[in-house]
């Protein structure tokens, strides 16, 4: 009977970790050192051999406008509605082991200094998170140069949770195909109903997909899902993606 019980309630699940508030206080001290020794102690604390708050998006030497686009989403209830859509996504969760994420909100200072480059910090985030999973954290991200809406916020959070769970039930990505069967998982579990106005470049992408299906090559993946504006910007390879990239694609799959 205990056993019974026992793996009634052995389940994996989400939980958030509630961390804006720690930030907000570390950007309202002087812009000295003394500020990024706090973020250093916050992050990983007095013995400084792992990773204690998933924070490590953050700018510590954020100026006015991050605490700005910091405190919309405080204002927003943006932790508020991580609990609420994560009591949701628990509900779905099907993989019996006793295993914790922690989901800790992130906010990337691509302005103003440029502390982050977006897109690749976005790549990152969303196809090689491998250190951070190790360690039984997601890190959703937003960036101070976006909009942010209660729609937004709802869409990133179910987002970053059915990567995790994809990697967790089917497979780590490694090639383009990959990473694109990846992405039409998370369209599909995040019930995605954005509607897609231009689709000229569909089958530019279609037939890259096709002769680069199995590549490895990151200049490769990183154009399909980026475009050539952000691989330009890089002085990367360019295959003539433009408007339509590789994550419209997946929501049209």
């Amino acid at each position: 009977m205990f056993k019974i019980i026992e793996e009634k309630f052995l389940k994996m699940k989400f939980e958030v970790i509630k961390q804006l508030d720690l930030i907000r206080e570390l950007y309202e001290s002087p812009l000295n050192l003394d500020r990024f020794k706090k973020y250093l102690f916050l992050l990983q604390g007095n013995n400084k051999e792992d990773i204690l708050l998933p924070i490590a998006g953050f700018n510590p030497m954020a100026k006015e406008h991050a605490t700005q686009k910091l405190m919309e989403l405080i204002e927003l209830k943006v932790e508020e509605i991580a609990q609420e859509e994560l009591k949701k996504i628990n509900k779905q969760i099907k993989i019996k082991e006793a295993k914790t994420i922690k989901l800790g909100i992130n906010l990337v200072d691509d302005l103003a200094g440029a502390w982050s480059e977006r897109c690749t910090t976005d790549y990152k985030s969303k196809f090689e998170f491998q250190s951070m999973l190790k360690r039984n954290f997601c890190a959703p991200l937003f960036f101070t140069s976006e909009s942010y809406t209660i729609d937004l916020i709802r869409k990133r959070i179910q987002e970053y949770c059915h990567r995790i769970i994809y990697w967790l039930t089917e497979k780590e990505p490694e090639t383009l195909g990959e990473l694109l069967e990846q992405e039409i998982y998370v369209q599909r579990k995040s019930l995605n109903t954005d509607a897609i106005q231009k689709l000229e470049d569909f089958e530019t992408l279609r037939l890259i997909l096709e002769d680069h299906h199995s590549t490895k090559d990151f200049q490769v993946k990183f154009n399909f899902f980026y475009g050539d504006e952000a691989s330009d910007a890089l002085n990367q390879a360019k295959f003539g993606v433009s408007e339509l990239t590789g994550f419209d694609y997946a929501k049209i799959l």
